[in-house]
């Protein structure tokens, strides 16, 4: 049996208060402006399942998916998590998969269909249709599913009528648009619907259905002092953490740490120890400490082990992960630490051209172009010539690569104290570093010696905090930046720059109207 999976709705519907019916194939049409349903990401659709058929623990068929599509750094932007024929058939197994294992266990079967009896059919329906579709089920919705529940029988053909309804209901359930998709369905400016203002604020904190307190409170959710108060509520429980780390995971490409190669013998296990460094430290200043932006960038600490703390130059015992200080001098926040030098590195060589791209992209929000096809690098090094000297003979002043690499070079070589595995040295080659640059921030020349300096003004410009509260509402909102944005860009880099937490910024970054509200 097959069930087709919509993949937009029009900006149009019913009055924020009515429940919102299946998005049909027949209606489906994509908005100009902004996509009408967001369909769950593998995580997202991982804890949806988990909590409707009450599941011990994930079900772990998501990773079985294909990936989600990366934009701009994040995995949870609307305009490419789509369906395409593979998903769908990953979906479609998924769900028989799971409706076979629900039905097939006892334990199982009650937790989803405690004592259900052929007469109280409507009434799980109901219930199990709203838990699946994050709202009620109309009167009309409800009329199709018992349909489909009687089917079952034909279909499953057990010899327990009851059971096979519910079995043919999970399968047809998984695989609906009510329950793959968070749709937004009122017209342009009025506030979500409390059903839609709950699904929306859980599943961007949490990655999961709403709660029971958040559900309480869904005729008051347009009130921006409960829905605030709700944000900062799930922004303490430790499932926000999960969630709002991917942010920053995304940002410093912590996916790609598994994939960290060199030529020569190094200790693999190192990608998945810089993997642990970077999430330890994101906790701890994200949510212990409950710091900003500042202290991400300028803060001298990491968690490190035995490993780790041989590339800083620490005698450290043990594998498990400790909070160590590190010399000011020579590191500062995030982009100091060893897994993201590492990853913008080449084998045992700094690349001052990917560590500089990332900054201009990533923290300062100035997009690169790609190179040029008949690009053909910077060459091997030769002895008596610093990597800053190779670079820069090739991509410098009066070269083809003079245009950008004005740009990206400077940035670049401020981090040239650190070699390939992110290590601090003084000589290169036989020379000794160079590590001073200067680069335009906020209108202003600014000068520095070393990446530590470039850290310190990067953490009071207005520029660096501007593309971060760009980083939270594009995070936040799953999609692209828009016009209605722009105010709330503008008050999460002023609270930025005062000194927010990330936190603050977060709840402030989902209360504002352009979360809020249909556009």
């Amino acid at each position: 049996m097959l069930w087709l999976l919509a993949l937009a709705c029009t900006c149009g519907g019913a009055a924020p208060t009515a429940a919102t019916d299946d998005v049909s194939s027949d209606e489906a049409a994509t908005s100009e402006d902004v996509p009408r349903v967001y369909r769950l990401t593998h995580e997202q659709w991982e804890h949806s399942v988990q909590a409707l058929l009450d599941l011990p623990e994930p079900s772990g068929l998501s990773a079985g998916f294909i990936g989600n599509t990366m934009s701009r750094g994040f995995d949870n932007d609307a305009d490419v998590l789509l369906v395409d024929g593979i998903l769908f058939q990953d979906y479609q197994q998924a769900a028989q998969l799971l409706a076979a294992q629900v039905t097939g266990d006892d334990s199982l079967y009650d937790a989803v269909a405690p004592g259900l009896r052929a007469d109280g059919v409507d009434d799980w329906l109901r219930a199990f249709g709203e838990a699946a579709h994050r709202r009620p089920l109309t009167e009309a919705e409800l009329e199709s599913w018992k349909r489909i529940y009687a089917l079952g029988p034909e279909l499953v053909d057990s010899g327990d009528e009851v059971r096979d309804g519910v079995h043919i209901v999970i399968q047809a359930m998984l695989q609906s648009p009510g329950f793959l998709y968070r749709v937004e369905s009122g017209e342009a400016g009025e506030p979500l619907n409390g059903w839609e203002a709950a699904a929306k604020l859980s599943y961007t904190l949490w990655d999961r259905p709403p709660d029971a307190a958040l559900l309480a409170d869904v005729e008051t959710l347009h009130e921006r002092e409960v829905f605030a108060s709700h944000a900062a509520r799930m922004l303490g429980e430790t499932e926000a953490r999960a969630s709002m780390s991917r942010m920053f995971k995304h940002m410093l490409r912590f996916d790609d740490y598994p994939n960290i190669e060199k030529d020569y013998e190094w200790d693999t296990s190192l990608r998945d120890d810089m993997h642990r460094e970077g999430e330890a430290f994101l906790d701890e200043v994200v949510f212990s400490e409950q710091q900003g932006l500042r202290r991400l960038l300028t803060a001298d600490f990491t968690y490190a082990n035995a490993a780790i703390g041989d590339l800083y130059g620490l005698d450290i015992t043990g594998d498990e992960l400790q909070r160590v200080s590190l010399d000011p001098g020579q590191r500062s926040g995030m982009l100091t630490l060893s897994g993201f030098l590492t990853l913008m590195s080449e084998d045992e060589q700094s690349n001052p051209i990917r560590r500089g791209g990332y900054v201009l992209e990533r923290m300062l929000c100035i997009e690169v172009p790609p190179p040029p096809d008949a690009t053909t690098g910077v060459g091997a090094m030769e002895e008596g010539l610093s990597n800053r000297e190779r670079v820069d003979r090739h991509t410098g002043e009066g070269t083809c690569g003079e245009g950008c690499h004005t740009l990206i070079n400077p940035l670049g070589f401020a981090f040239e104290n650190y070699d390939g595995l992110g290590r601090w040295r003084t000589i290169d080659h036989s020379v000794e570093v160079d590590a001073s640059d200067t680069f335009v921030l906020d209108g202003e020349e600014i000068a520095y010696d070393n990446a530590v300096e470039l850290m310190a003004a990067m953490s009071t410009s207005e520029q660096v905090h501007r593309c971060f509260a760009e980083h939270v509402v594009r995070y936040t909102h799953g999609r692209e930046l828009q016009d209605a944005d722009e105010s709330v860009v503008d008050e999460l880099t002023a609270s930025s720059l005062a000194g927010a937490p990330v936190l603050s910024l977060i709840v402030d970054a989902v209360s504002a109207d352009s979360f809020r509200c249909n556009h």
